[in-house]
């Protein structure tokens, strides 16, 4: 997937230099630049770095499709990334829906492994999360859950968090991702970039 040069217009359309999307990231010039290029591969944790950095979701990051009447999407259509470190594939349900603030993804942890731990959201984000198959140890924040086949959660993603396959077979979920601000009350995108 070439996600480095997505980032690199995202950033230069924000009129942002390599210094200062490392600054609002926490991730290094040296780093981004080589992303951008294509030559190194981001973490699922960098990707929600970078797009906490960027004030928009990984799902468009990863070049989510406009919103028409009816689209159907095949499943050759919907672009899967694999993070190289951990080995999680994720997957872009939704695509089209990021302008509605919602994103529905598919993730997959090989047993034994772990999403990383994951920056916070932009204040009022929700998540929901539905397991399809394997068992999921999360933590969120200070909370830690268990959770099987058919269970699911809800959070809130403000704080760092993480999900680990603990079970003896691969672990598969969907995620849904509310970044719409609560009724009544509108978010700049300085408070996203925070």
């Amino acid at each position: 997937m070439d996600i480095g040069p997505r980032i690199r217009t995202f950033r230069t359309q924000q009129q942002l230099t390599l210094a200062e999307l490392s600054s609002r990231t926490g991730i290094s010039r040296a780093m981004l630049s080589e992303i951008e290029r294509n030559s190194k591969s981001p973490t699922l944790r960098t990707l929600t770095q970078l797009a906490g950095g960027l004030g928009m979701t990984i799902s468009q990051m990863l070049g989510e499709q406009p919103l028409s009447e009816i689209r159907i999407f095949r499943e050759s259509e919907l672009e899967k990334y694999r993070d190289p470190e951990s080995r999680v594939e994720y997957q872009v349900l939704s695509p089209g829906w990021e302008d509605r603030g919602v994103g529905i993804m598919r993730f997959q942890i090989p047993t034994g492994h772990s999403t990383g731990r994951l920056a916070p959201h932009p204040p009022g984000t929700g998540e929901h999360l539905y397991v399809l198959s394997g068992q999921l140890d999360g933590t969120v924040g200070e909370a830690t859950f268990q959770l099987g086949p058919g269970d699911a959660v809800t959070y809130t993603p403000d704080v760092p968090h993480e999900f680990r396959a603990t079970g003896e077979t691969d672990c598969s979920f969907v995620l849904t991702v509310d970044s719409r601000p609560p009724a009544g009350r509108q978010f700049s995108r300085r408070e996203f970039n925070q």
